[in-house]
């Protein structure tokens, strides 16, 4: 199990007060399903919540370190950050836990 998305059920059971500015101009340009080996991650949004699933280990809700940012923090303190190329394909979800470690993940499809 890669360390990021481990951690306590009490963190990755965090659900944030709700944000009006998360919608499909600010978030949905980073959904879809990232893969690193044979290991995947879906980043979507439900109304006003931006989450991130994998299966066995639950969803969590993300939420922006600051207005308009590409970088998101979980309730566990996991950090996650997107590039998006300008041309479309190639979008890159690098996870970084708590410790520092850090893995790509490729958007395999949105």
């Amino acid at each position: 199990m890669p360390a990021e998305l481990a951690g306590g059920a009490d963190c990755a059971s965090t659900v944030f007060p709700t944000d009006p500015s998360v919608g499909a101009a600010t978030v949905d340009r980073f959904a879809g399903v990232y893969r690193r080996g044979r290991e995947s991650v879906t980043v979507s949004r439900q109304d006003h919540r931006f989450l991130l699933h994998r299966v066995r280990f639950g969803v969590r809700e993300l939420r922006a370190e600051a207005p308009q940012s590409w970088n998101f923090r979980d309730g566990c303190g996991v950090r996650y950050v997107f590039v998006l190329p300008p041309d479309g394909p190639g979008a890159r979800l690098t996870i970084v836990d708590r410790d520092g470690t850090a893995t790509v993940w490729n958007r395999q499809g949105y």
